[in-house]
């Protein structure tokens, strides 16, 4: 549930409501099997070797099937509409904006202040509360990616 992936879920669940990206930008993204043959294969060849340098490997998609983070969203709310997820906490959606400043303030109005709000309703009737919680590592995670997201990545 790391990267892409977590990001995918929570928007599905109705979890994640923004997201701080540059739509347009490419998202180099391979699938985890095509990155640990690649890590093996590099093993190998510098068990191989005995090179003195060191050996570098770039296991990138790059230019061979481009997808903008835009599209990629697209793409993932199709998905989740034709197969929804059970038990969603708010409907499936969100959206991606570049502002810093409209990515806080959706992220207050429709993340934190719902899962306070449905946390408190949660620990009235009895139950334990658990959004506040998930909204904090969802915002964590968020934080990580959007190093990612901001920035146009080239690799060769």
């Amino acid at each position: 549930m790391n990267g892409p992936t977590g990001l995918m879920i929570g928007a599905g669940k109705g979890v994640i409501r923004s997201m701080l990206c540059n739509a347009d930008y490419m998202s180099d993204i391979i699938p985890c099997d095509m990155a640990i043959n690649a890590t093996i294969a590099l093993a190998w060849q510098v068990g191989t070797e005995k090179s003195i340098k060191p050996i570098f490997l770039n296991a990138t998609a790059n230019q061979e099937n481009p997808i903008s983070w835009g599209d990629a969203l697209e793409l993932g709310k199709k998905h989740v509409f034709d197969n929804p997820f059970s038990q969603p906490l708010w409907y499936p959606g969100g959206r991606m904006t570049s502002s810093k400043v409209l990515h806080w303030l959706a992220v207050i109005f429709f993340q934190t202040i719902p899962a306070y709000l449905l946390d408190s309703l949660l620990i009235v009737t009895g139950n334990k509360p658990f959004l506040v919680r998930v909204q904090n590592r969802v915002n964590a995670g968020l934080d990580l990616l959007q190093y990612y997201t901001m920035k146009q990545w080239i690799f060769r």
